[in-house]
């Protein structure tokens, strides 16, 4: 489990510091990053510097969520454990809802298809979401 929880939390700590890169103003990789109304479309989302520095502070908390929860960093003692756990579990329906999508653009079930990021999303965006997703239950469930 701490393994898999390492792994998670590097993850994590990587998809950061790509939407740092992103909300500092890079564009490598960010073509296929933003779903598109159809082939050829216009983006469906305009994400501008802030809500990449958002995102990407939730993940870096993300990634500091699973590897505490693990055990692999140490939490201040104020922090109760059981709101880890929670955290934890909270952290991993996201997931699973970002894996499972709008039925529109993202995920698993989305209806528009033929897209870069419909590609992308399928062949990697939500199966990584879903592999985040359970193991951020795992780590939820494990004792320690």
């Amino acid at each position: 489990m701490t393994f898999a929880a390492a792994i998670a939390g590097a993850v994590f700590l990587a998809l950061s510091v790509l939407h740092v890169f992103w909300a500092l103003g890079g564009h490598a990789g960010s073509a296929s990053a933003v779903p598109t109304a159809g082939p050829g479309g216009k983006a469906v989302l305009h994400p501008g510097w802030i809500a990449s520095s958002l995102v990407a502070l939730a993940l870096f908390c993300a990634a500091l969520l699973v590897t505490v929860r693990a055990g692999l960093i140490r939490a201040p003692p104020q922090i109760p454990p059981v709101l880890l756990t929670i955290a934890t579990w909270v952290l991993a329906m996201v997931m699973l809802g970002r894996a499972v999508g709008d039925f529109r653009y993202i995920g698993f079930f989305k209806r528009v298809l033929g897209t870069p990021f419909a590609h992308w999303d399928t062949v990697a965006y939500s199966p990584l979401c879903l592999g985040l997703a359970v193991v951020c239950a795992w780590v939820a469930l494990s004792r320690r």
